[in-house]
């Protein structure tokens, strides 16, 4: 895996449209991230290496790694915020 998906808190934008999950009410539910769309990583990939944590429109989601890694990395300085993206780059 690329060294770069493990830096949390910077920002990809997706080259492909992606699914991810998330919990409502403690139900899974799945949501389509358009191609465009801005995640901010969340956490480090999973023990396999293949799921990760971003945060999109305010919302904590886990998506293929593979998916985030294959988007465009952005300069988290010069990266506004937008549709409800945590900022500044608040995970640690």
């Amino acid at each position: 895996m690329d060294d770069r998906i493990v830096r949390l808190g910077l920002f990809y934008q997706l080259r492909n449209p992606a699914s991810a999950l998330y919990q409502n009410d403690g139900k899974p539910l799945c949501v389509h991230l358009d191609l465009g769309s801005r995640v901010q990583l969340a956490s480090f990939p999973d023990e396999q290496g293949k799921l990760i944590e971003v945060l999109h429109k305010g919302r904590r989601l886990v998506m293929f790694a593979e998916d985030v890694q294959r988007g465009d990395l952005l300069d988290g300085e010069a990266t506004e915020p937008s549709d409800g993206d945590l900022w500044p780059n608040i995970v640690q």
